[in-house]
């Protein structure tokens, strides 16, 4: 017997299926990771602070550095993971506000009168991305269709990343643990659960936030 061929909204449905379940998985193994390597973390750590109280020669005081450097990488990369799979979890407002009711300390330039138009997310984590670029970071607005478009020159650290910064981040942790890189991936993950998104495109990263009253279709 021939199986039937599944309708085209069978498919699309058993693929979006497919998609939620990966990212579920990919959800509980970021959790892991993050959370439970820091007890092994912590144990060497602490094993270290002991060690520290033994006299020691000059190699065994190499080999401690060493050591307390490797350990303080871990916990710099760890640290990294538990910023992305926080922002998957984060609890988001449901309180339209424009930039200007939460970007202070952020200079916005461009066309000024974007800064009070009323978005249709919770903005926080892109403010807090942009404050994590410095203070001479100035974020320019314009406009497309339906979003105000944020933009902002990359530090020279960050200048050579291209697409997602999330996917830049877990793909070389221990270039961009600890860089303002984990903002940037923290701000794509709670923009794209809002029907937002983030780019990082010739030394620039660009974020799109949708406008209150915009249709998703």
């Amino acid at each position: 017997m021939v199986e039937a061929v599944p309708s085209q909204p069978d498919a699309l449905q058993e693929q979006l299926g497919l998609l939620a379940g990966e990212e579920t998985l990919l959800g509980s193994f970021l959790r892991a990771v993050s959370h439970d390597l820091r007890s092994p973390l912590l144990t060497l750590s602490l094993a270290m602070e002991l060690l520290g109280d033994l006299p020691t020669d000059e190699r065994g005081q190499v080999a401690r550095e060493a050591i307390t450097h490797g350990l303080q990488d871990m916990e710099r990369m760890l640290d990294a993971i538990s910023g992305v799979s926080r922002a998957r979890r984060r609890i988001l407002s449901e309180v339209p506000m424009p930039l200007a009711a939460i970007a202070d300390g952020v200079r916005l330039s461009g066309d000024a009168a974007l800064a009070a138009v009323p978005l249709a997310l919770d903005a926080s984590a892109a403010v807090e991305a942009f404050r994590a670029l410095g203070s001479d970071a100035e974020v320019r607005l314009d406009s497309q269709p339906g979003f105000v478009v944020a933009s902002t020159a990359l530090p020279e650290a960050l200048a050579s990343i291209e697409g997602s910064s999330a996917a830049a981040l877990l793909g070389d942790l221990h270039t961009y643990a600890g860089t303002p890189a984990v903002a940037l991936a923290a701000a794509e993950v709670v923009l794209a659960r809002q029907g937002g998104w983030l780019r990082c495109e010739g030394a620039q990263v660009r974020m799109w936030l949708p406008v209150l009253g915009r249709s998703r279709e």
